[in-house]
């Protein structure tokens, strides 16, 4: 029996396949494609919580979970399986490893795509504050966005447990547009149901409405070593609109800091899975410093504002904000441009 695992990455149009899967269970399971509804108890739409437990060690949990989809499976009758969870692409090599020992029973097909690293270190970023409480300090989160942009080393940890030639690497970037027409036609069901079921596919859009904080916003706010609390996060959301209004300046600035972060991790991208399409990953940019519309010392300056506004809201103990503010906007400022520097 066919399974194929869909392991993300993370910011590459997860959520719009796992929705069109859970939508459409019953068109797929008359084509002989199942996508397990017997852990719906622990989540219904996708299978990250199965990730979860091992990176918890919770193995026999997982164990647990993927016994009852291989007897879902069994008992309709499945040609093919499809799990799909980003959280599978977070998982050590140890766990891929034991992931692999689970699942030798099956035929198992690896599917990945690989965002461009300059939109996807923004968008992660700017996903941060939804996933934490505060705001993690910024040579956590250094780190952190280090490892998710290293394709190179995710591609061996699954090649090494899987086999090369179980693994399937696509270009998000290429097929964003029909990223759910793509992911069906590679499930190699036949012809004529490959047809009837492609018919169904409407693509579903969906946007980061959750987001708090223009990315950048963020990034100073961890530099001055200032987190803010899940409570104020609204607050400062309105406060920021204020000051800067609807101007999208700092779209150039991202793609600066995040060329000139990428630039200090000296990233290759270099294994064979990538070679097809290693230019969408690191398309050449136009951005430089001298085309950022409002400069670090400018932006720093409406920033201040921004901080200033919440220190004079009556909240307790705000007025830490302010004075934290006063002690080190000269300091950051020079820390902005050392670090510019050290990343060039």
């Amino acid at each position: 029996m066919k399974l194929q695992l869909h392991i993300g990455t993370h910011k590459t149009g997860t959520t719009a396949i796992q929705s069109y899967l859970y939508a459409h269970r019953k068109q797929l399971k008359k084509l002989g494609v199942l996508y397990p509804k017997c852990c719906d108890d622990v989540c219904d739409q996708q299978f990250s919580f199965i990730a979860t437990c091992m990176r918890n060690n919770e193995d026999h949990s997982a164990q647990q979970y993927i016994d009852k989809i291989r007897q879902e499976a069994i008992e309709c009758d499945a040609q093919i399986v499809v799990i799909s969870g980003e959280d599978f692409s977070l998982l050590d090599k140890d766990k891929i490893e034991l992931l692999a020992n689970m699942l030798d029973d099956f035929e198992v097909e690896i599917v990945v795509y690989f965002r461009n690293i300059y939109d996807h270190l923004i968008s992660t970023f700017a996903q941060i504050n939804r996933l934490c409480a505060v705001l993690p300090a910024w040579d956590h989160i250094g780190s952190t966005l280090h490892d998710l942009m290293d394709y190179d080393a995710l591609l061996v940890k699954w090649c090494d447990a899987f086999g090369s030639e179980r693994l399937k690497a696509h270009s998000y970037d290429q097929h964003k547009s029909d990223l759910i027409l793509h992911f069906i036609e590679n499930l190699n069901i036949t012809a004529d149901k490959n047809r009837s079921l492609l018919k169904t596919v409407d693509a579903p859009r969906f946007t980061n409405s959750n987001a708090k904080f223009d990315p950048v916003f963020e990034l100073f706010l961890m530099l001055i070593g200032h987190s803010t609390s899940s409570r104020d996060f609204n607050r400062a959301r309105d406060l920021y609109k204020k000051r800067f209004g609807d101007n999208e300046f700092t779209r150039d600035t991202q793609l600066l800091l995040a060329r000139a972060f990428l630039q200090s991790r000296k990233l290759k991208f270099n294994h064979p899975k990538l070679k097809s399409f290693k230019k969408d990953l690191k398309p050449a940019l136009a951005v430089t410093q001298n085309t950022v519309n409002t400069d670090v010392g400018e932006f720093m300056i409406a920033l201040g504002g921004v901080i200033t506004d919440l220190g004079h809201a009556k909240v307790h103990d705000d007025y830490r904000i302010v004075k934290a503010w006063r002690q080190w906007l000269f300091k950051t400022k020079l820390k902005i441009k050392r670090l510019l520097r050290r990343w060039k």
